[in-house]
């Protein structure tokens, strides 16, 4: 049985998590850089919708291999960025139990963006109780990609802006893992049912 490659990214989607989860998928490290993936990015729910954050690189270190691009030094977008998450997530539910870590986290000055890729994850699969992912950079694999525009259906849980904006589907595991905590590995079960990899579009 060939095993889901997916493509690393910096907290990933539900649906990629879910993946991880419950299909066994791994990833690879050696890939690419694709700007129009969720590589350097990710998607919280804010008080006024959906928001991007990403991780600025340097230009200068991109056509190579993932674990070749360097993250952009000057500027405080560390600080900005968790400002951004402070105003979305502060009245979740479990907010107050992983902000400390998670803080420390993105204050972290990483060099290479792959290091902060693999600290994120690292913590995400901690708070979900499972296994890091496995990384198959050695050997050559079909890699399947989940965009930042695709249409991805989401099993619903609490938002802190539902009440606002509906419920929104495709956004960080950290959305999950703020508003619904240890029930999040359950609710990834239900997610992986719902958008199986073979709706994967190439």
């Amino acid at each position: 049985m060939n095993r889901l490659v997916l493509y690393p990214a910096l907290l990933p989607p539900i649906a990629y998590m879910a993946w991880v989860a419950h299909e066994g998928a791994v990833w690879n490290t050696m890939a690419p850089f694709d700007k129009r993936s969720w590589r350097n990015r990710y998607r919280i729910y804010g008080p006024h919708g959906p928001q991007d954050l990403s991780a600025p690189i340097v230009k200068e270190s991109l056509g190579g291999p993932l674990r070749d691009v360097r993250l952009e030094q000057r500027g405080n977008w560390a600080e900005k960025e968790w400002r951004a998450i402070e105003s979305s997530y502060r009245k979740a539910s479990f907010f107050e139990a992983i902000a400390d870590e998670l803080h420390q986290i993105i204050s972290v000055e990483h060099e290479f963006l792959i290091d902060r890729i693999e600290t994120s994850m690292n913590w995400v699969c901690s708070s979900l109780r499972m296994e890091m992912i496995e990384d198959v950079s050695e050997r050559t694999w079909n890699l399947k990609p989940i965009k930042p525009s695709a249409e991805v259906p989401g099993v619903e849980y609490r938002q802190v802006f539902s009440h606002v904006g509906g419920f929104k589907s495709h956004l960080s595991i950290l959305d999950l893992l703020m508003n619904e905590g240890p029930l999040s590995y359950d609710i990834l079960k239900d997610q992986s049912l719902l958008f199986p990899p073979s709706r994967i579009q190439p």
